[in-house]
């Protein structure tokens, strides 16, 4: 049997992004002339949807939390598939050196830990689109002595135990809109 020629040169990864962020998949292998995308909820059962193009994107909802995407790829003569890639919901970010985590699967985000050097660090009300900081987790500061000031949007309802510990440089917090 004669080795085939007709290759993928890009092919699917996993990905874990935040509710309302735009997904991008894309396949390529040289000479393709159609793409046939599916997905499943576990892997196994597979549904085809239209789409003619290496590009899949969709906007994340929680509903496609878990799902498994793939694309089989034509050259009229060969096909071949790309591997599954599964969507997942991440749970933190990270912005600016500051690490955010989603709180109870909502727009909700804690600081869960600072690593910068900088002496005076405003926290943003919205780190990034749809999410609001609501709390400093426990311990998030702990021990920088690099910051002499802070500015926490009115947003936080809780500030949690030790999150300024042994902050020893820290003399200014303020709270912002």
């Amino acid at each position: 049997k004669e080795e085939s020629t007709y290759v993928l040169t890009k092919d699917l990864e996993d990905v874990s992004v935040a509710v309302g962020d735009r997904v991008i998949l894309k396949v390529e292998a040289e000479g393709t002339t159609s793409y046939r995308w599916q997905w499943s909820a576990n892997g196994t059962t597979w549904n085809n949807f239209t789409n003619n193009s290496g590009t899949f994107s969709f906007t994340m909802e929680e509903r496609f939390a878990g799902r498994y995407y793939r694309c089989y790829l034509s050259n009229g003569t060969e096909t071949i598939e790309s591997s599954a890639a599964q969507i997942t919901i991440m749970d933190s970010f990270v912005i600016d050196d500051v690490t955010y985590k989603i709180i109870d699967n909502t727009t909700n985000v804690m600081i869960v830990s600072y690593d910068g050097t900088v002496s005076s660090l405003t926290i943003p009300t919205h780190p990034k689109d749809g999410f609001t900081v609501t709390e400093v987790g426990p311990g998030a500061f702990k021990g920088n002595t690099s910051l002499t000031s802070i500015s926490l949007p009115n947003s936080i309802t809780a500030i949690r135990s030790e999150a300024f510990k042994n902050c020893n440089n820290l003399s200014t917090m303020t709270n912002h809109d």
